[in-house]
């Protein structure tokens, strides 16, 4: 999986050395969650700039199964943000983790409860498909 470049980031954004790390070990696939390819990131990206433009918006994960995204924040440090997508700006937000490693924990934790609720196989086979 191919990451946005860094020097492509916007607002002089790094990403953190453990969510790094998780791609690189190949951690992408947390079904609901997806960790998003370059060019996904690129679409999102501009999309948030258009939807909420006081904020400076990094999304790194999207939900097949709803409008919900992980997002870094410039100026906010290593934090994650969950933002429900298309809501009016000013109800996007519905969480916030304090770094990567936490989002990644409730993203697992998500993953395990959506394999008891529907065929586990079968959500593997469709997070594949959007790879």
């Amino acid at each position: 999986m191919e990451l946005l470049n860094e020097k492509d980031l916007p607002y002089d954004f790094r990403y953190p050395e453990s969510f790094k790390k998780a791609v690189v070990l190949g951690l992408t696939n947390l079904c609901p969650w997806n960790i998003m390819d370059a060019n996904r990131v690129k679409i999102r990206l501009e999309g948030l700039k258009m939807r909420y433009p006081k904020r400076k918006l990094i999304p790194f994960a999207e939900r097949q199964d709803n409008d919900d995204i992980a997002c870094f924040e410039a100026d906010k440090g290593e934090e994650v943000q969950s933002v429900h997508d298309f809501a009016s700006s000013g109800w996007e937000q519905n969480g916030t983790f304090m770094n990567f490693i936490e989002w990644f924990k409730t993203a697992f934790d998500e993953m395990n409860l959506w394999g008891e609720l529907i065929d586990c196989i079968e959500s593997l086979e469709l997070c594949k498909k959007q790879d």
